[in-house]
């Protein structure tokens, strides 16, 4: 039975995997007898040819007799030639055998477990020396320039081949082992026979094969240390195998400089001039070189990184950016470009961490503003290397950093590409928010969420996705409400524990504007069409399609769990908003709390919105927050029936808005540095707010008791929004049209013989001084005049609060005073006129003297100056109410009555005659 090498080969394999070891040993000692007796039927061969010439000399090998066939006239030196070329060549297999041979007995022992024995290593360590003499016999064999023919040149290049084989395999034999030894823990580091290494250098030295050597000892080095890495094995270890490895890269460095160097001279003169058709075998192992120094630096750098080395990644990084600047002509200059950055991006993250953060943001600038083609993963490291900086030296300059370089990005390349991949970095750089601010995310954070869904909204594939309901991942791998939860619950976690109070103000503007984004979005979706036809909303919510039933929708935006739980989010940071007592802040805190509190009564609404019949139309205070022109006002008499009826509010909402209108008017009272435009649009909208309110109290509440107490803070609440309008008129409309004066009355009555039965009065009050400074006079004069009923409904002519008097006296003068038009005064005086009777009937409190003359001889005055304008019923009017006061008038006004009587009298003809021509004036007795 004939066995082939490779069959031997296979079974030698086969029995060292199952440890027979023995039989291993075997099946190489048969490869071996095979390639004995190859040679010396080889020599043979070659013995009978060279005897057929006659030529003894030498020692030269003919594999095939083939090889010396020719014609029958060939010359015998043209057949001798021949027959040394084909001898050259099969020395060069047969060594190549030889070496596989060798290699493959040191697997054997090699492999031994647990470990070699001493005469086992030192086994291995004499195939190390043969396979060492063996490269070094075939280093350097030199063509041979016969002018034979083509086939020669070929077989030159083979040869060559062979001689590569050999080295290969022998530094792979040495790397092996040398690792093994290295992990031995019986490796005594200081004996240097226990580096296999050794002879290989001291033969090949000075050669161009020694940075070859020098390299695969560093990989060797590498290889070791990343798997002792890998085993947690102990410190004294890995430090010895670091200040070797750096040991090792700073020789080769040494000796492969001045290869490297002719390489980039001859890459630059071979730019400069023709090449030729073939590339110099020495420039060939110049190129090798340097890309195998670019491979085992990088893995160097690579495995220091992973392993949070980071002082060592910095010290390898600087050793590979060096080896990159070499000129090559094997990258073109946007790769080579692009490699170096990379590298200087590593350089200052591993700064960065090893806490040299000044020198990391240089390096990180270095490496953004030197790149001719833009990264989103140099932007990440550049934001990373902002967020540490800021952290140790609180420069804040981050956030306007990584702004600049988003700019800079999207301008670069196309925008909808750029926005998509900027956002799918947005969760690493979260995550360097979170690992190194403290107590694990704070204002970096929140700027980054902030941008991170300001960039998701604005992204015109999400748009595009959702409106063609296409059921695909977002950019980013995360829904709108996945980014838009956490965003709210880390803004609550910093408004809870007050960490960053002066960016309060910037963080709450971003919030507002975010949620106008995210309900902007939801408004497209709730007005996209249907795919099937559906009826008004049925009480049975299976009945229905809600814009959260959407596949497509879910996976974009969420579910409606998420929906109902950023309407509750909201309502907590509105709170902790108005909870914030920051002095300088405090007015702009309130509007950011009012909008908070708008959007919690939105997202409720949202949270059962049908798609397609917009049920929420005109209820959502989004669809009017930037449009003025269809705003409602509370409705104190009766109901809108103009307005649609909406049937998915609740309570919830109601109070949302509620706290919405009040926090709103607090901002307007306070932001008098504010334009004038901007606080009346604010208190417009808080009317508008109460509207809706209003009216989703009265469809879901059904407590009488709660819906009264809702009802008078309305109307409390509109009284105080009157001042902040800016229009009389529409002030005047909504206190009498819209029943407002009435509701007022209506809540003071019920208060009177309360502990506060006169808060709502002083209110009034307060609120008409008020009007009269901002010029509302038509408002302040509605006011006075219900503060005048408020009163006189008390049963008292003077109501004294504290240090505060109020006179019924003074109202009603002051209401005469400002009166625009004759009804209202003479209606002020058949109020005095009344209480006048119940004085004289009941005996109840009354005007002081003075205020009592003076409507005495105002009315008179008053009589007189309308009876000369020809309005004699008026005048009529004003001087009977004088003369019924007169009596309770002071003692000096008793001399007037008998002018007083003949004023009425002539009014009262004057009347007659003016309504009869035919009347005759009576005398007077």
């Amino acid at each position: 039975v004939v066995v082939s090498i490779e069959s031997f080969y296979v079974l030698s394999f086969i029995c060292q995997s199952t440890g027979k070891k023995e039989a291993a040993i075997t099946c190489l000692d048969q490869i071996e007898k095979y390639l004995d007796e190859q040679q010396e039927r080889d020599n043979k061969l070659f013995s009978d040819v060279m005897t057929n010439l006659n030529d003894r000399d030498g020692f030269v090998f003919s594999e095939e007799s083939d090889s010396i066939d020719g014609p029958k006239k060939q010359d015998k030196s043209d057949i001798k030639s021949r027959a040394q070329t084909a001898r050259i060549l099969a020395n060069g297999r047969h060594a190549k055998e030889q070496a596989t041979l060798a290699f493959s007995r040191i697997m054997i022992f090699h492999k031994t477990l647990p470990s070699p024995t001493e005469e086992e290593e030192a086994f291995i360590d004499s195939k190390i020396r043969e396979l060492v003499d063996l490269a070094w016999e075939y280093k350097n064999n030199p063509p041979i320039m016969h002018a034979i023919s083509s086939a020669d040149q070929i077989s030159t290049d083979d040869n060559s081949s062979d001689s590569d084989h050999i080295f290969k395999i022998t530094l792979q034999a040495i790397r092996v082992v040398h690792i093994r030894r290295i992990l031995s823990k019986s490796a005594n580091r200081s004996d240097c026979d226990l580096n296999p290494y050794k002879a290989i250098t001291n033969k090949f030295q000075n050669t161009h094969r020694q940075p070859f050597i020098l390299l695969d000892q560093l990989n060797a080095i590498l290889t070791a240390q990343y798997k002792i890495r890998q085993d947690e094995c102990d410190e004294s270890s890995r430090s010895w195998l670091d200040k070797e490895a750096m040991k090792m890269a700073h020789e080769f460095m040494d000796i492969a400089k001045s290869t490297f160097q002719k390489s980039s001279s001859i890459d630059k003169g071979g730019r400069d001039c023709n090449s030729t058709l073939f590339i110099p075998r020495d420039q060939l192992f110049r190129n090798q070189l340097l890309q195998d120094t670019k491979i085992h630096f990088a893995r160097a750098v690579s495995l220091y990184y992973a392993s949070k080395d980071y002082k060592l990644c910095v010290h390898w990084s600087d050793l590979l950016y060096n080896v990159l600047k070499i000129n090559s002509t094997q990258v073109s200059l946007e790769e080579e470009d692009a490699l170096l950055n990379q590298v200087l991006s590593v350089k200052a993250f591993s700064q960065s961490m090893s806490g040299d953060e000044a020198t990391a943001m240089k390096t990180a600038r270095e490496a953004w503003e030197t790149s001719k083609v833009k990264t989103v993963d140099g932007l990440v490291n550049l934001f990373h290397c902002g967020v540490r900086h800021e952290m140790k030296f609180s420069s804040g300059d981050t956030m306007l950093e990584f702004d600049n370089a988003c700019n800079e990005l999207l301008s670069a390349r196309h925008q909808a590409a750029g926005v998509d991949e900027i956002i799918s970095a947005f969760p690493r750089m979260s995550n360097s928010c979170v690992e190194n601010e403290v107590g694990g995310g704070g204002s970096l954070l929140l700027s980054t969420q902030e941008r991170w869904l300001s960039m998701l909204l604005r992204s015109s594939t999400f748009q595009e996705n959702l409106k063609d309901r296409k059921n695909i991942e977002p950019p980013g791998g995360h829904s709108l409400f996945e980014i838009l939860r956490a965003y709210l619950q880390n803004f609550e976690h910093i408004m809870s524990t007050r960490k960053d109070r002066n960016r309060v103000c910037q963080h709450s503007e971003a919030l507002v504007r975010n949620l106008d984004g995210v309900l902007k979005l939801l408004c497209r979706v709730r007005e996209r069409k249907q795919h099937k036809k559906s009826g008004r909303r049925k009480k049975k919510v299976s009945e229905f399609k809600l814009i959260w039933d959407d596949p497509a929708t879910n996976k974009l935006l969420g579910d409606r769990a998420d929906c109902v739980w950023t309407a509750e989010q909201l309502w907590n940071i509105g709170n902790l908003l108005m909870a914030e007592d920051t002095t300088s802040t405090i007015g702009v805190v309130r509007r950011f709390a009012s909008d908070s509190f708008a959007a919690s009564h939105d997202f409720c609404i949202f949270s059962e919105e049908e798609e397609g019949a917009i049920l929420s139309k005109g209820y959502l205070n989004y669809d009017t927050k930037y449009n003025s022109e269809n705003l409602s006002f509370p409705l104190f008499c009766g109901t809108n029936a103009d307005k649609p009826f909406c049937d998915i509010s609740s309570e919830f909402s109601a109070q949302c808005l509620l706290l919405s209108s009040a926090t709103a008017l607090d901002y307007a009272s306070n932001c008098l540095d504010q334009p004038k435009c901007e606080a009346e649009n604010r208190v417009r909208q808080a009317l508008h707010r109460l509207s809706l309110a209003q009216d989703e109290f009265r469809v879901n509440c059904e407590n009488e008791i709660q819906k009264k107490e809702v009802e008078k803070m309305i109307a409390l609440l509109s009284l105080r929004a009157l001042l902040g309008i800016g229009n009389d008129l529409l002030g005047a409309d909504i206190l009498q049209a819209n029943g407002l004066s009435e509701a007022l009355l209506d809540i003071h009555q019920e208060e009177l013989g309360q502990p506060s039965g006169f808060s709502t009065l002083l209110n009034v009050k307060a609120t008409s001084d008020l009007a009269e400074e901002k010029k509302m006079q038509i408002t302040a004069r509605i006011l006075l005049r219900m503060c005048a009923k408020m009163l006189s409904l008390t049963g008292k002519f003077v109501l004294t609060v504290g240090h505060f008097d109020l006179s019924l006296g003074s109202i009603q003068r002051k209401l005469i005073t400002i009166a625009s038009s004759t009804k209202d005064v003479i209606a002020v005086y058949e109020d005095v006129d009344l209480a006048a009777k119940q004085h004289r009937d009941k005996g109840i409190e009354f005007y002081s003297e003075d205020e009592l003359n003076w409507l005495i001889i105002e009315a008179y005055n008053r009589g007189v100056h309308l009876s000369l304008l020809g309005d004699f019923a008026s005048s009529e009017s004003l001087f009977s109410t004088g003369l019924n006061l007169l009596p309770l008038g002071g003692i000096e006004l008793q001399c007037h009555a008998k002018e007083m009587r003949t004023a009425l009298s002539n009014a009262v003809t004057n009347k007659l005659a003016a309504a009869d021509p035919n009347y005759v004036v009576p005398g007077i007795g």
